[in-house]
């Protein structure tokens, strides 16, 4: 027994969305003073995340220590080949055993996981799993052991309740973000005290959504109109910084604390549309029926939804987001409020993709190419034949002839606000991902120049241009996040990380907890961080073992009510259009 209470303990306190750009000059103000502490007395810098650079394909490379041409999640959707508009969040369909908590539940090492990304449907673990996002709303399968949520809801502490949905005005979501930071940080206390762990890993998503939705009341010291809200997203990270040190307290000299967060945040400028580049540069073509004629004509004098959204007087804008709006109309149940559901479902239909240009307008036997878009990247896939419902495209020649062109007129196109060129680099998706899974991936992936344009998912067409500007504009991701380990007398203080990658945090904390790393894994022990007595006393171990026992998750996918779920949660939010 004593032996089993030396052993070394990794806490790990994942900040979504969190970025060096807004966490260093608060913290060289003292607004952030747990982790001021915890970047001078360990070691930090930028963590360079996936691409894209987006929750569900980062955390899961984290947690397999692998790039998504192994696990096989590369946006926040899956790749539907039976209906080029149909939307299927990304889920985690990567064997328990694989990730980090795996191995170290096959090692007899006891893990406490808490409402980490990408852990829905929860596996059985040795220990403790409270899933997180994707996690549909009104699911009764949310945590290992199943009666665990039940327990944590009978203290008061409801860690089933989600940042992603968004709750009335910008003024009533605020609150709720904080009480969120605050009951998590609580039933942790809680979790860390009353069971035995080795590593326990806890999420706070709200960093990510306070930045999202509140990054323009930032940028707008002067806004009367929501007045307290200029300092929101300082004020949820003051939330979290109080609450580390809380979690600090319950930690002894063997622990190890990583702060980390998936990607980096930033401003949006611009949205930007790559179907109507697609449409322009003739890769994309138009129905010949009357129905898309008209919605053309419409679209011709300026209607779209982001031409609604303009249109909407200013104190409707901003309280709700555009995501928002549409959500409400989607919910809202026109059926019991007309005298025949028919009526109301074609009333429903009308509001929200009536006018409007989707999918469904695309004469697919003449598109070569379609794009579902997707944070900071642009994602492009082929019209294959064989592979789309109905692919033009013939593989081989053919394929690598249209991708080649596609590169080189995204290369070549000048951005229409701006003059300058639109795309940074474009990257065949073999040139990104290695593994079996790479045939799932974007057929071609570009990178804008201008980090602060984003995109919109899903099958309607916004706007009727290529280069949105954003007059409302709140934050999208980076590529860049932050790491810092602490542990005093094993890390240098003051050391600064260069270099570091999400997928080599993964084996660092293998390492850190004396455990040999699987020569499958992609990432690199980050070792430069080390005092000399520490490096020397703990050499890294590999080991060659494969998994000897596959831990079933419980579930192959999300069913259609949960798929629904999670699509209106991303609405929300604004990440589909």
């Amino acid at each position: 027994m004593a032996e089993k209470t030396e052993r070394k303990r990794v806490l790990v306190i994942a900040l979504d969305g969190a970025t060096l750009d807004l966490l260093e000059p608060w913290m060289d103000k003292g607004a952030l003073p747990t982790l001021r502490r915890l970047f001078t007395e360990g070691a930090s810098g930028p963590l360079t995340s996936t691409i894209p650079p987006i929750t569900p394909t980062a955390w899961l490379s984290f947690a397999t220590a692998k790039n998504p041409g192994q696990h096989g999640v590369f946006d926040f959707f899956s790749p539907v080949r039976s209906d080029y508009g149909e939307l299927i969040p990304s889920s985690a369909h990567v064997p328990v055993d694989s990730t980090l908590w795996g191995i170290l539940s096959r090692r007899d090492r006891r893990v406490i996981l808490i409402n980490v990304p990408m852990t829905y449907p929860p596996a059985p673990v040795n220990g403790l799993l409270i899933s997180g996002i994707p996690t549909p709303v009104g699911s009764h399968q949310l945590s290992y052991p199943l009666g665990l949520i039940h327990d944590l809801q009978s203290r008061g502490w409801d860690l089933t309740r989600d940042a992603m949905l968004v709750y009335g005005s910008y003024a009533d979501y605020f609150p709720y973000l904080c009480d969120l930071v605050d009951t998590r940080v609580e039933a942790t206390r809680y979790l860390m005290k009353e069971y035995d762990w080795d590593f326990l890993m806890v999420h706070f998503l709200e960093t990510d959504q306070v930045q999202h939705s509140y990054w323009r009341f930032m940028e707008e010291p002067g806004e009367t109109e929501q007045a307290g809200l200029q300092t929101a997203i300082l004020d949820v990270h003051r939330r979290v910084d109080s609450g580390i040190e809380k979690l600090l307290a319950q930690c002894d000299s063997r622990t190890t604390v990583i702060v980390m967060s998936d990607h980096g945040m930033g401003p949006t400028y611009a949205h930007v549309n790559l179907n109507n580049w697609l449409l322009h540069e003739g890769f994309m073509h138009w129905r010949q029926n009357w129905k898309t004629t008209l919605r053309r004509a419409l679209y011709a004098i300026g209607l779209s939804p982001m031409a609604i959204y303009r249109w909407l007087p200013r104190r409707i804008v901003r309280r709700l987001t555009m995501g928002q709006v549409r959500l409400q109309l989607a919910q809202f149940d026109f059926a019991d409020r007309s005298r025949t559901g028919k009526w109301g479902r074609w009333l429903k239909h009308l509001i929200l993709r009536g006018p409007f240009l989707d999918y469904a307008d695309i004469d697919w036997t003449r598109t070569l190419a379609f794009s579902t878009g997707t944070i900071q990247v642009g994602l492009i896939y082929l019209n294959v034949r064989g592979r789309e419902p109905r692919g033009i495209v013939e593989p081989g020649e053919e394929y690598e002839r249209v991708r080649t062109a596609i590169r080189s007129h995204l290369l070549s196109f000048a951005d229409p606000l701006t003059g300058e060129p639109l795309v940074e680099n474009v990257y065949f998706r073999e040139e990104i991902y290695r593994g079996d899974l790479v045939k799932d991936a974007p057929d071609i992936l570009a990178m804008y120049r201008c980090k602060e344009y984003d995109a919109k998912k899903g099958s309607v067409f916004f706007s009727t241009r290529i280069i949105e500007p954003v007059t409302d504009g709140n934050a999208t991701h980076r590529m860049q996040g932050i790491v810092a380990f602490w542990s005093p007398g094993q890390i240098s203080p003051g050391t600064r990380l260069n270099g570091a990658q999400i997928i080599d945090v993964m084996p660092t904390v293998l390492h850190l907890l004396d455990e040999p790393i699987p020569v499958t894994l992609e990432g690199r022990v980050l070792e430069d961080m080390w005092t000399e007595s520490w490096r020397q006393a703990h050499p890294i171990r590999y080991t060659s073992e494969e998994a000897e026992e596959r831990i079933d998750p419980g579930a192959e996918g999300l069913s259609p009510d949960e798929v629904r779920s999670v699509v209106e949660k991303l609405q929300a939010l604004g990440y589909i259009s």
